[in-house]
């Protein structure tokens, strides 16, 4: 049964590689581990340091950068594209 679960849980992994980035990969396993700690806390009373709800503070401001940045780079690339298309037309119909 172990064998069953990890052998899923590396595929996962594989697939998640293969089709996406490295740091996709990462943030999805960091942010998996985090709830996973939250949940225990959550449902067996268990006690963070001050340490660790740091480190947990620093886990999803972190992942909460990496996703703003990525949609304002998302965004920008948009804008470029549009740009050049306008670009592009102004230029044919000249």
């Amino acid at each position: 049964m172990i064998s069953h679960s990890l052998t899923a849980s590396l595929l996962r992994t594989v697939y998640t590689l293969s089709t996406f980035s490295s740091v996709l990969l990462v943030t999805v396993t960091v942010t998996r581990k985090m709830f996973t700690m939250i949940l225990s806390v959550v449902a067996f009373g268990h006690r963070l340091t001050r340490m660790q709800v740091l480190g947990v503070g620093l886990v999803f401001g972190g992942i909460g950068a990496e996703a703003h940045i990525a949609r304002q780079e998302k965004i920008a690339k948009e804008e470029a594209k549009k740009q050049q298309k306008l670009k592009a037309l102004q230029e044919k119909a000249q």
